[in-house]
């Protein structure tokens, strides 16, 4: 949260104040339907992440990690972003056949952080499909300054939520 206040912060004098570069016209309609559901996702990616933290280890987390080609592939697939071929999709099982014995005989495996890690996964490959699919039907091009103009405060506002969601022992 910290991270997005301060990103948008320096987003706005580099936009505003500094004029660094020009902002996009940017209507209600466009933010509603694009920026919103990135950082939703954003967040969710986070909150799913951060959660599965509470049951799985570090080490494991960080194998299930490997994961995100195949779901960006896999979202991008079904979102229309790009085909289904062969090479590719054996590569794909590769590396799925790869986490699957890399993460056989965890010793503290729990099916509930699991769930939570690799649900995070695809909710970030989403947003990472979502961001090219929704910003380019639009005919925007955002470069990163103008990107954390518009999008760092909803995901400052989305990720205010989220820090209430862990358990009481658990908070700062």
């Amino acid at each position: 949260m910290i991270h997005m206040g301060f990103s948008g912060a320096v987003a706005f004098f580099l936009v505003r104040v500094f004029k660094v570069v020009s902002p996009v016209k940017m209507t209600l309609e466009i933010y509603a339907t694009c920026v919103i559901p990135i950082s939703a996702f954003f967040a969710s990616s986070l909150w799913f992440g951060n959660t599965a933290y509470l049951h799985i280890s570090v080490a494991f987390i960080q194998m299930l990690k490997a994961l995100m080609p195949v779901a960006t592939f896999i979202m991008a697939v079904l979102c229309g972003t790009d085909k289904p071929r062969c090479d590719v999709f054996l590569n794909m099982v590769l590396v799925s056949v790869g986490v699957v014995v890399s993460s056989y005989g965890e010793i503290h495996f729990n099916v509930v952080g699991t769930v939570y890690q690799v649900t995070g996964i695809f909710a970030e490959a989403l947003r990472l499909v979502l961001t090219q699919v929704l910003l380019q039907k639009k005919g925007l091009t955002l470069n990163p300054i103008t990107s954390l103009y518009y999008i760092a405060p909803c995901r400052y506002t989305d990720l205010i939520p989220l820090a209430f969601c862990l358990p009481k022992e658990k908070q700062w």
